[in-house]
């Protein structure tokens, strides 16, 4: 069965609620709130208490009465606006004696003096200070969108910048051929070669030279002009003053000369 409520504005802005005509159990409270199921009206404190104990109340068994009764509300909706209409929400923005200004907070520098700045936290201090904002407007002179090894420049007009190919990348190698770098390796090692006479430059000695004695050598030819570094004799390393090398033939300055089977090596 659905009870009727009647619901008053009172003087001081709270609002009293009465059930089924029961006055002696009157309801009187100033935060108040409303759920509807359906048709079916449930009034709330602002915590999401019940305020009253009976809440099968209809939409059209509410009487609101601020001064002059209101007509019956025609549906959950009508009744929400009506109950708007004399204030029944307006526990929810009426504020305290805070202020209603920025430039009134107690952690706000005073605005003169600061144009064009924006406020930041200051943590240490706990307050608000002003800095000035990174003009951000330059990079609208960047040319986009990036593009993968370019360079970046001024123009010729000094108005923007804008991309070009690097040119002087570093490289570990001067090879023959390669192509790859800029300026490439291979126009550096044909500069050098033109510069040096490259037919001039020693070779390098290949490897695994090497000569068994027949008997009684004092000299032995190699298979190559280019100049050796150490010769081993049997295994065992040779100073400079026990050989010496003229052209392909390498000259021995031992006591005695080879024995037959001596193993002569090359590097």
């Amino acid at each position: 069965m659905a009870n009727s409520l009647l619901i008053t504005k009172l003087s001081d802005d709270s609002f009293s609620f009465v059930v089924n005509g029961d006055a002696v159990n009157v309801i009187i409270n100033l935060r108040n709130d409303l759920t509807t199921v359906g048709d079916e009206c449930h009034f709330k404190s602002s915590e999401g208490a019940n305020l009253i104990k009976l809440q099968q109340v209809q939409y059209n068994e509410v009487t609101i009465v601020d001064g002059a009764t209101l007509p019956v509300a025609t549906s959950p909706l009508d009744l929400r606006i009506k109950l708007r209409s004399v204030g029944f929400w307006d526990w929810l923005t009426t504020g305290g004696s805070g202020v209603d200004a920025y430039q009134d907070l107690i952690d706000t520098l005073p605005f003169f003096g600061n144009d064009g700045k924006v406020p930041i936290v200051n943590e240490a201090q706990l307050r608000l200070d002003y800095a000035t904002f990174p003009n951000v407007s330059y990079l609208n002179l960047f040319p986009t969108p990036l593009v993968a090894n370019k360079g970046i420049k001024v123009n010729s007009l000094a108005t923007a910048y804008e991309f070009y190919d690097i040119v002087n990348l570093v490289t570990q190698f001067i090879r023959l051929g390669y192509t790859a770098t800029s300026p490439s390796e291979d126009v550096v090692y044909q500069a050098l070669a033109l510069k040096a006479n490259i037919a001039d430059l020693p070779l390098a000695f290949p490897k695994g030279v090497d000569y068994t004695a027949t008997g009684g050598e004092t000299s032995f030819p190699i298979s190559t002009t280019a100049l050796a570094t150490m010769l081993f004799w049997n295994g065992s390393p040779q100073s400079g003053a026990k050989w010496s090398q003229t052209g392909s033939t390498i000259n021995l300055n031992f006591d005695n000369p080879l024995t037959a089977g001596d193993f002569m090596q090359l590097s």
